[in-house]
């Protein structure tokens, strides 16, 4: 069963070209605006690559499309699970259940740890939050 911790937060998407030191320099520009990245992860297919990332700064979106860059947001929940086989699939079900589609997940834990925290971004994160209340998983927000 996942721990009780769960955190709202949102999740910013930035489109870029997959050329070497793209990433450099939109992270060049968070930094210079003090722009704290707490969570992220990227791929890159072909000629484009996606850029997610979760901020606590609410200028997160202004900064970046100042800069030029496209800026998508969506809610994102962030999950402490207990770090043991299965539980990103007791997740995905109880998520699939009630109908709720699962778009972005990514997450980490080291292996000596006995959680570790997952980022779910789904289609109904209004509806995913009472479900993740009735799994266990307290509500917080940042």
């Amino acid at each position: 069963m996942p721990t009780n911790n769960k955190t709202q937060w949102t999740q910013y998407t930035v489109p870029l070209t997959n050329t070497p030191g793209t990433l450099a320099k939109l992270t060049q520009t968070l930094s210079t605006a003090e722009v704290n990245i707490t969570s992220f992860t990227s791929e890159g297919w072909s000629d484009v690559a996606w850029f997610r990332f979760l901020a606590k700064d609410p200028n997160a979106t202004t900064v970046l499309e100042k800069a030029g860059y496209k800026v998508y947001t969506h809610p994102a929940i962030e999950v402490e699970l207990t770090n043991k086989p299965g539980e990103l699939n007791k997740l995905a079900a109880t998520l699939g259940e009630k109908g709720i589609n699962i778009w972005t997940t990514y997450g980490t834990t080291a292996t000596n740890q006995t959680s570790g925290r997952i980022v779910v971004v789904v289609d109904q994160p209004e509806k995913a939050l009472p479900v993740l209340d009735t799994w266990k998983v307290k509500a917080t927000t940042n």
